[in-house]
């Protein structure tokens, strides 16, 4: 063998890996988290709920769910967060199917919900609300981490989300 072939061959073999991890790499959860939250009062109190969609054209697994309230306190030299983690009855799914539009029990979609008194412990003006999900696309096992953050109360609103691939909040009948 000669030195252009052994280059040639381990060239080729490098762009060919190249590819198989680049197209596997598109291959990743999308996920899509509601810019509001919904607030139902029932007997118990209030409840407030958070809708997430898979975007992705294939099913997600070991879909987690953390919400976390987020308090920033400024010390000497800068400024620290601390966290509180809500407590959400479910926070783990173990499959969630595919995006299609047309499916009408959309099984893309997913909600989480907390009957933590929010409005009682959300006090503070610097607080905020962060939602992390946490994915594994079916295909290619890539994880996805997906976050959306709400910084006044006021993106809570009294209602439900809509149902499938509606994202906004409407009032309950």
């Amino acid at each position: 063998m000669v030195w252009p072939d052994i280059f040639l061959s381990v060239g080729t073999g490098f762009l060919g890996s190249l590819l198989v991890v680049l197209f596997l790499y598109t291959l990743r959860p999308r996920i899509e988290i509601s810019k509001e939250i919904s607030e139902q009062i029932g007997e118990s109190g209030p409840s407030y709920g958070f809708k997430m969609i898979n975007k992705t054209p294939y099913p997600i697994f070991d879909v987690q769910v953390i919400i976390e309230l987020i308090t920033p306190k400024s010390v000497p030299g800068g400024q620290i967060v601390s966290t509180r983690r809500l407590d959400l009855p479910k926070d783990k799914f173990i499959i969630v199917q595919k995006f299609n539009k047309s499916d009408p029990e959309a099984k893309y979609a997913f909600r989480v919900r907390t009957t933590e008194k929010l409005r009682e412990i959300w006090t503070a003006e610097s607080q905020y609300l962060r939602v992390s999900v946490l994915a594994r696309h079916a295909m290619s096992g890539f994880y996805g981490v997906f976050q959306q953050s709400y910084f006044t109360r006021g993106d809570i609103k009294v209602g439900s989300h809509q149902y499938g691939i509606g994202m906004h909040i409407q009032p309950v009948v």
